[in-house]
């Protein structure tokens, strides 16, 4: 095992720092403060310092993180007599949460990802905020999905040709387009709609939606369970969205979902001829797993990977579990009265840098 020279991707330190996760050599005050209680005799006292690594094992990114790495010892890890197997692509440290921050901490962290949210209008080249849905006409509405908004669905429709295509007949066809920019991690889709559903109140325009991933509950929230039937034409299309939940939010697999996702991140910088990891993204999902380190020192005792889904209402509003009531409830009603389209794909690329796929099958 060895450690890269190089910063794997330029920020990536810095947007870690700024979630609160340093750079493994930190020492914080807190585990400072901790050492001298110890050599008070304060043995029992939980290390409240916890590590992260990033490990790449035949071209498959995996997070790492173990109670038993301690801080004193990510140096010699450094040098290859550490537990961690593969080769470390980046390791960092941080202090657990208390319970009574994760909300506030989730909020930081949909910062990280999200724009403001509500309604933007677009406008020139871009999407200006401060919105407000057009009383009458033809109004298209783009819904982003989880580590998602509005301004990256843009940048991938600018990408494409037919994106281009797609921008300027809907520029042509519509009196307004906008964009809903929501918090995916700290609010449930039900939340998110609800704010949705309250910007629409006062327009009786015609309504076409196209959302994407967690979008579609979004929009299924506003359009099933909080909008009354009879009002304007409403049409909707879903792009890969998890009506029926998705098990890469489900507790058992939270851990291997993380990790699929950080390939996921990596492969489409690499195809988009970018960076090597998609800083943001990878930094959001190292402060989740601070989130799920947090919870197993807070709730030992409990189920642990359930325990932190329920801890992120982002998560739970679309988790493939028995017991999801918000998903329950939303499948009890359907208006009959919006026309429904869906887009769906079952993608297995044998291309490299792709075929990681494979150590995640079964986790859609």
């Amino acid at each position: 095992m060895t450690t890269p020279s190089r910063d794997p991707l330029p920020g990536l330190r810095q947007q870690m720092a700024a979630l609160g996760i340093e750079d493994a050599a930190h020492r914080f005050d807190s585990a400072l403060s901790l050492a001298r209680k110890r050599a008070r005799g304060r043995r029992a006292l939980l290390d409240p310092v916890e590590s992260l690594a990033l490990v790449e094992h035949d071209g498959v990114l995996h997070f790492e993180l173990g109670a038993d790495v301690r801080l004193a010892t990510l140096r010699r890890a450094r040098r290859g007599t550490g537990r961690i197997g593969g080769e470390q692509v980046a390791d960092f440290a941080f202090e657990r949460l208390p319970p009574s921050e994760i909300g506030k901490y989730l909020v930081q962290l949909d910062e990280k990802l999200s724009l403001p949210p509500g309604l933007r209008q677009w406008k020139g080249d871009r999407f200006v905020p401060g919105a407000e849905p057009a009383a009458t006409g033809r109004v298209l509405l783009l819904v982003h999905g989880t580590f998602s908004n509005g301004d990256h669905l843009l940048g991938e429709l600018k990408a494409t040709a037919p994106g281009q295509e797609f921008l300027k007949a809907a520029l042509a066809a519509y009196d307004q387009v906008l964009s809903f920019e929501h918090h995916t991690l700290s609010a449930s889709p039900v939340l998110n709609a609800f704010d949705l559903a309250r910007a629409f109140a006062g327009s009786r325009a015609e309504v076409d939606v196209v959302c994407h991933s967690r979008g579609g509950l979004v929009a299924r929230w506003w359009l099933d369970g909080l909008e009354a039937a009879g009002a304007a034409r409403r049409r909707v299309v879903f792009v890969g969205s998890p009506l029926a939940g998705t098990s890469l939010a489900s507790g058992p697999r939270l851990r291997a979902s993380f990790d699929l996702l950080a390939n996921v991140f990596r492969a489409a910088a690499h195809a988009a001829g970018a960076i090597s990891l998609a800083a943001p993204p990878i930094a959001v999902l190292a402060g989740l797993l601070r989130v799920f380190a947090s919870l197993v020192q807070a709730g030992a005792r409990l189920p642990v990977a359930d325990a932190v889904v329920a801890m992120i209402p982002g998560l739970a509003g679309q988790a493939r579990v028995g017991n999801n009531l918000e998903l329950h409830r939303l499948r009890m009603r359907a208006r009959p009265d919006v026309e429904r389209f869906a887009v769906c794909a079952d993608f297995a690329s044998e291309e490299p840098g792709w075929r990681f796929w494979k150590y995640f099958v079964g986790l859609g």
